[in-house]
């Protein structure tokens, strides 16, 4: 089976997230100036616009609630998309926009990111507490 015909879960998703965002560390990691945190390098404004409760501060270095803000933001701009059983395109759409927001997909700069995601895209690899 070919990766394009294979389908993806959330947590092959998250998985390969994490290692481009932060190589899968789980400590109080800070990027872009204090800008971007957590695991998943998350803004704050990302992190409003996801809809998740809680307090960004404190609860983004939580992996389990910074993909309650992930999946609450794609849920929202790649509805159709985000799925536990999600295609190659998919997950590619969903990766450039959470790389370069709701119109991400679209954007040129994100094709790099794309390219370095899908090499940590395995349906074997989940994201758990270690990812």
């Amino acid at each position: 089976m070919t990766q394009d015909s294979q389908k993806f879960s959330f947590d092959n998703f998250f998985y390969a997230l994490h290692q481009v965002e932060t190589g899968g560390r789980l400590d109080k990691i800070e990027g872009c100036f204090g800008k971007t945190k957590g695991p998943f390098q998350i803004h704050y404004e990302y992190w409003v616009d996801s809809s998740v409760s809680g307090n960004f501060e404190k609860d983004i270095f939580d992996l389990d609630k910074s993909k309650e803000c992930v999946s609450g933001w794609l849920n929202r701009h790649a509805k159709s998309e985000w799925s536990n059983s999600m295609s190659l395109s998919d997950c590619e759409k969903c990766a450039r926009r959470y790389n370069g927001g709701p119109e991400g997909d679209k954007m040129l700069q994100t094709e790099a990111y794309w390219n370095k995601f899908k090499n940590h895209l395995d349906r074997n690899k989940k994201c758990h507490d270690n990812c």
